[in-house]
């Protein structure tokens, strides 16, 4: 009788622990197939060219080595989680723009811009920095490595992590939806690459 009652609780114990782990791969599956890859199969399904930037696409990478300008996506997104790879040379200046309100217009007056300049004269506005908005609460040297982005812009709440540090956290309100840009300012060789997007 003990026997049979322990196969039983065995029996439940060994189903319940299935299902806990068949529904935790099926939450993260969920949660991949909702991030769209801004870069898989090129430039232009997803962006249009802004200035004279000599953007090339390779192996699910953007990069360019001259000329100022941004790739800016064809569509707004207002809720969003945005992860990008980026590489860039040590003076190098470019950023990530979102929310941005005017498309003939793209700058930090009219963008938030989560900036990459190391070298930036201004420090409080550096890399990880959200340009006039916030500086970063952690200063990262991005300069010649490889780095990564996370910015959360849900509603007024706007979150930046660099390389898996909190750098920035505010509440504004100003800029509530627009398209997201990657940009080269001034000829810098940058690159670019895993550009998820997650709508919230």
């Amino acid at each position: 009788m003990k026997f049979l009652i322990y196969c039983t609780i065995y029996f439940i114990a060994f189903i319940s622990s299935s299902c806990i782990q068949n529904n935790r791969i099926t939450a993260i599956n969920t949660s991949n197939e909702l991030k769209q890859n801004m870069l898989l199969n090129g430039i232009s399904d997803h962006w249009n060219e802004i200035g004279d930037v000599n953007w090339s696409f390779q192996d699910e990478t953007v990069s360019s080595t001259s000329g100022t300008g941004h790739l800016i996506s064809k569509e707004s997104y207002d809720n969003f989680i945005l992860e990008a790879d980026f590489w860039i040379n040590d003076v190098g200046n470019s950023g990530i723009f979102i929310r941005c309100s005017n498309y003939e217009e793209i700058a930090a007056a009219t963008c938030y811009e989560i900036n990459i300049f190391d070298q930036r004269p201004d420090q409080r506005f550096r890399t990880g920095a959200i340009v006039n908005y916030a500086e970063p609460k952690v200063y990262i040297s991005a300069g010649g490595n490889w780095n990564r982005f996370k910015i959360i812009a849900d509603g007024p709440s706007i979150i930046v992590y660099l390389n898996g540090h909190l750098v920035v956290d505010i509440v504004n309100s100003k800029l509530r939806s627009g398209p997201i840009t990657l940009q080269n300012n001034g000829g810098a060789i940058v690159k670019f690459k895993n550009v998820l997007l997650e709508e919230l």
